[in-house]
């Protein structure tokens, strides 16, 4: 009787590679997410627009509360946060960081006082922070800020900076 071990040993490479291909490349597909509006059954001949929702991290342009993460860091209360439609591009949404909110993150003086703010300065523009990452977790109800040590006064992840403390209860 012949000896099929060697054969089975040179084959079973090839078979676990070919089954891994096949699982990545659904992995590095990033086409466009298409919807069929068919499933709103609206009436009429109304067309709804529903590209802006295909951008990864889109958010629906409103208010929302959410409980706000700095560096993986839950900051002591939520916050009414709007979120905007992109001036340039309508398929991206940005959100907007108040002056008191952004007081909480405990910056650095020299960085606190170059921040530029758009719509009449009530938020923060973006982009001028390099390196700070901003994501909403809706499913979570939380607005998740990754910003650069490098930005931050203090960096000890057990104290708050002095812009977060209170009075007390009076």
């Amino acid at each position: 009787m012949p000896d099929h071990s060697l054969f089975r040993l040179r084959i079973l490479p090839w078979c676990i590679a070919l089954a891994m291909s096949g699982s990545y490349s659904s992995v590095w597909a990033e086409d466009d997410i298409q919807f069929d509006s068919r499933f709103l059954e609206l009436k009429g001949d109304t067309k709804i627009d529903l590209k802006r929702f295909s951008s990864q991290g889109y958010v629906e342009p409103g208010k929302y509360n959410l409980q706000v993460q700095l560096n993986k860091q839950p900051l002591a209360e939520e916050y009414d946060i709007y979120w905007y439609a992109g001036e340039d591009d309508a398929s991206k949404s940005y959100a907007c960081l108040t002056p008191e909110l952004v007081a909480q993150f405990g910056l650095k003086e020299d960085v606190a006082k170059n921040l530029q703010w758009s719509h009449d300065a009530k938020c923060l523009k973006s982009g001028q922070l390099e390196g700070m990452e901003i994501k909403a977790d809706l499913s979570q109800s939380a607005l998740v800020i990754s910003l650069p040590q490098a930005y931050l006064e203090y960096t000890y992840p057990d104290w708050d900076p002095p812009s977060r403390w209170d009075d007390g209860i009076s």
